[in-house]
């Protein structure tokens, strides 16, 4: 996830995290708890966003975690490499 699409504010207390992959790799992030997030036009308050050196080169861009996921009825094609969320 982009830094600039939410509201991280460099104001508000931060964490540094260390988190372990399901391959070994550990990883440094800083984690903050945001105000709001705007996903497909439904806002959730109070999401905690965690930010890192993310592997660009492989496609990923951020990762989306169970607190965000629980809020959607989510829908994998694998077909067609798409996943839609609903309310």
């Amino acid at each position: 996830m982009d830094m600039d699409l939410v509201e991280f504010s460099y104001h508000k207390p931060s964490k540094i995290k260390r988190l372990c992959g399901i391959g070994g790799g550990i990883q440094e992030v800083v984690s903050q708890v945001t105000d709001k997030l705007m996903i497909d036009g439904k806002e959730l308050k109070d999401i905690e966003i965690e930010f890192g050196d993310i592997r660009e080169e492989l496609g990923i861009d951020g990762f989306i975690g169970n607190d965000v996921l629980r809020c959607f009825t989510m829908t994998v094609n694998y077909r067609e490499h798409t996943i839609q969320l609903s309310e």
